[in-house]
């Protein structure tokens, strides 16, 4: 195909795929609308929450604990029950699991009579695409091994944002289907869930209005996320006027006139909602396809450290390596053998999507775990102190694990670094902090003998 008749094919693909809407302008448009809100201000919406944060905080909540019960998983359980036909499920002793197996969230306890159950959780809040096999993969899992769940007892909730993301064959296979009796005519213990349908209403009605007053940072956080997802939904009272004017864009750019029928409105809606979620999903493939190429970017990182030491320590001591980096809360960490795992250097955090983007990449020292006490000796210690002032780092922590830390602002992300320009950046950060070694070889050797 030459030239032209490919760039005549592709434009009658993205034609097709946009039913003559330009998504992107239009995007950019609500965006300039949405400028002219009143001020307001929301810590999860600032922080740009991605799917695994919006799993950790709905797993945070479900761990609740007061006097020894679960009072918000109860009620998230029985409202499945209430509202998906589910036998009702005793909460005993929970054991509420975030990204264990892969899975996203896990919760696993018995019922009245002793048998245990399994309700795996799987979030595609942000259209995050179906895996081969996934949710087939995920009840093998947690029917096998050491949780050895029987089928009858395992649930799945496939969590999306509004409910028009749809499983795909793909991921909830045939055999998916058969082990949670699903079919034509019942979801079986297939729960299709969604944050504007069924998380946001159960919060803001059933949990927040329950909450004892004194927990000010649990009643805090759940007025948060109410807010962020009113927001994000437009629901908000505030929001009323542009949301109104954000609708009669959308209504004008899909060609819809105040005298079409409510069955016209409705079929032009549905089939550009449709053809949305297509370019949504295509939209996070590509990204994917982006990610897995950056895979290089990884290796590189990890084979220029461990090149680093082997030559600094001329293979004399052993550096273990903790690489994480291949996971949205990603981490590297790097530490000699004889410190254990508890005292190491860290870059954190660290993700494939921070290589390929980021300007600006951390350095710190941790002492964890059985070792916590150890940031008090290297603080007092002159020596190190002088290493630090002198590199220009910090050491003004309120935690209790963080030493030090460096911020190193670079001028393009490290996946655009060439080999040299790699090099040359880990090896200007670990120089920085390769005279701490034997500062903290030698504190650490007093501390343990103490």
């Amino acid at each position: 195909m030459d030239a032209e008749k490919r760039k005549s094919r592709q434009n009658q693909i993205f034609r097709a795929m946009e039913h003559e809407i330009n998504w992107f302008e239009l995007v950019d448009e609500l965006q300039k609308l949405e400028e002219k809100l009143p001020y307001h201000i929301n810590l999860i919406q600032m922080l740009g929450a991605k799917e695994n944060t919006h799993t950790k905080i709905l797993v945070k909540l479900l761990q609740y604990k007061e006097n020894g019960n679960y009072p918000i998983l109860q009620s998230f359980l029985n409202y499945i029950s209430e509202n998906y036909g589910i036998s009702p499920f005793f909460v005993q002793n929970p054991q509420i699991k975030r990204e264990k197996e892969h899975i996203d969230s896990l919760i696993i306890d018995k019922d009245k009579i002793g048998n245990r159950y399994a309700i795996i959780i799987e979030n595609k809040i942000n259209w995050a695409p179906d895996q081969d096999m996934q949710i087939e993969r995920y009840i093998k899992s947690v029917n096998g091994g050491s949780y050895n769940i029987p089928l009858k007892n395992i649930f799945v909730i496939y969590l999306t944002s509004n409910g028009t993301k749809k499983v795909s064959e793909q991921s909830f296979t045939r055999i998916a289907k058969e082990y949670l009796d699903f079919t034509e005519n019942s979801q079986g213990r297939f729960i299709p869930m969604s944050y504007r349908y069924d998380i946001l209403p159960w919060l803001k009605n059933s949990v927040l209005p329950n909450c004892k007053m004194k927990e000010e940072y649990l009643v805090s956080t759940l007025q948060q996320y109410i807010d962020y997802f009113e927001k994000r939904f437009g629901l908000c009272q505030i929001d009323k006027e542009i949301n109104n004017m954000e609708k009669d864009l959308l209504l004008s750019r899909m060609g819809i006139k105040d005298c079409d029928s409510i069955s016209q409105i409705f079929q032009t809606v549905k089939k550009n909602e449709q053809a949305l979620a297509k370019l949504q999903e295509k939209l996070c493939n590509i990204k994917d396809d982006i990610l897995r190429d950056a895979r290089q970017a990884e290796e590189k990182f990890n084979l220029l450290t461990q090149d680093f030491f082997k030559i600094l320590f001329s293979d004399t001591r052993h550096i273990i390596i903790k690489n994480a980096i291949n996971n949205d809360k990603g981490f590297y960490f790097f530490h000699a053998e004889e410190w254990e795992w508890q005292v190491h250097f860290e870059w954190y955090p660290l993700s494939i999507a921070k290589l390929i983007e980021g300007h600006t990449y951390t350095l710190e020292l941790h002492t964890e775990d059985k070792y916590q006490s150890f940031k008090e000796v290297l603080l007092k210690d002159e020596d190190f102190k002088k290493i630090v002032e002198q590199i220009d780092g910090n050491t003004n922590f309120n935690d209790k694990v963080t030493v030090f830390r460096k911020v190193y602002h670079i001028a393009k992300p490290f996946a655009e670094m060439t080999h040299e320009e790699q090099k040359a950046f880990l090896e200007m950060a670990y120089k920085d902090v390769t005279p701490m070694i034997p500062i903290i070889d030698r504190l650490l050797t007093e501390y343990k003998k103490k």
